[in-house]
């Protein structure tokens, strides 16, 4: 009887110990599977913490753009103002150029003229018969010129008109001159005529200097 309780008692022992390990096991088992689990989700949670990171530090569209549009407004303004400047000096070139095209035609003008009208006098150039001369086709040539490089507007530029009208004249008063006897009170008065026709002249080279350098 004896022997056969403490089979029995064995018997429960064992089978005791036997569930306590399996139970330990199973226990084991699912604290490593909610551990497996914890740490997926904060391995999930640091994920999501650095995506809303990336997302929150995202540049808008001006902050990408902007600084694009400012440099190209400048660069635009650059070549704009490089344009401009470019324009005003050649304007202001072309306005030099004329001053003095404008005077150096004068100049051999007055020269040109005067040989054809020492020519009359000497008897060696009669008008009222065709005769080819250098210096006749001289002064048709540069009166000409002259009158194509002046504006012939009486309201924009009077000068110009009363200069032209001074230079006719004068051509006149001139042959007349060279026709009759010499006279020194004729040629002064002939002179005088001339300094005042350059007077207009040098008004119209200021006016137009000044407005190259305005351009310059």
């Amino acid at each position: 009887m004896k022997s056969k309780l403490f089979f029995l008692s064995l018997i429960f022992s064992t089978t005791s110990f036997a569930q306590k390990k399996q139970q330990d096991t199973v226990a084991n088992a699912i604290t490593k599977t909610i551990s497996g689990i914890n740490q997926t989700d904060s391995v999930k949670t640091k994920a999501e913490n650095i995506y809303i990171k990336v997302e929150g530090e995202e540049k808008s569209f001006w902050a990408d753009w902007l600084p694009i549009l400012v440099t190209l407004l400048v660069a635009y303004a650059a070549y704009r103002g490089v344009i401009k400047q470019s324009k005003a000096s050649s304007v202001s070139g072309f306005r030099v150029k004329w001053i003095e095209d404008l005077r150096v035609s004068y100049a051999e003008f007055l020269i040109a003229l005067r040989n054809v009208d020492n020519k009359i006098r000497l008897g060696t150039l009669d008008l009222s018969q065709y005769q080819r001369d250098e210096d006749i086709d001289k002064v048709q040539f540069l009166k000409t010129k002259i009158k194509l490089l002046l504006n012939h507007n009486e309201t924009s530029d009077k000068e110009h008109v009363d200069f032209w009208k001074a230079l006719l004249q004068y051509m006149d008063d001139h042959r007349t001159y060279y026709k009759g006897a010499f006279s020194e009170l004729t040629e002064n008065e002939l002179d005088q005529k001339r300094v005042v026709m350059e007077r207009l002249l040098l008004s119209i080279f200021k006016r137009e200097w000044d407005k190259a350098k305005n351009l310059g």
